[in-house]
């Protein structure tokens, strides 16, 4: 006898209607409905396996329900993983967007650098422009010291 269940969503028999829970196998005719599945839903989980353990002479309460636990189990797995597939899509996306902004933020600063270094350039210039400003500028104290000090000599040549 096959343990795997199948929930009958429609059929055109009127003997199968919808949340049953039905079982294929060999020795039962197929789609033969063992036990309401709604009647489960509305014990849930929990009152469902303390019944299972209360009445295991039941037996096809014991099958039925190990059956639907099972199905309920294989959902809760099923959801879960929806969920956590669910999580790792909106973790990747916010990766995404951290990444864009990421980007945007490396090119803002490769402009920046761009321009520190058009500054530094034009800096550079400007001070190696200063530093022959200030090399004229010397030469031109000495010479202006030079004639000064030339023309003091030759007042204290002439009054000698």
């Amino acid at each position: 006898m096959s343990t795997i269940p199948t929930i009958r969503v429609k059929s055109d028999n009127q003997n199968h209607r919808e949340g049953f829970i039905i079982r294929n196998s060999d020795d039962l005719r197929y789609g033969e409905i063992l036990y309401k599945a709604d009647e489960f839903e509305s014990l849930g989980e929990h009152k469902v396996r303390l019944k299972l353990e209360s009445s295991p002479s039941d037996e096809f309460f014991v099958t039925e329900a190990r059956l639907w636990l099972e199905l309920k189990e294989k959902e809760c797995s099923e959801s879960e993983t929806a969920a956590s597939s669910a999580r790792e899509i909106e973790s990747l996306s916010i990766a995404k967007e951290h990444l864009k902004a990421a980007e945007r933020q490396a090119d803002a600063a490769s402009l920046a650098a761009n321009a520190a270094e058009r500054q530094a350039t034009a800096a550079f210039k400007q001070a190696r422009w200063a530093r022959w400003a200030a090399i004229i500028a010397i030469i031109i104290a000495i010479i202006t010291a030079k004639e000064n000090i030339l023309s003091a000599i030759e007042v204290i040549l002439n009054s000698l």
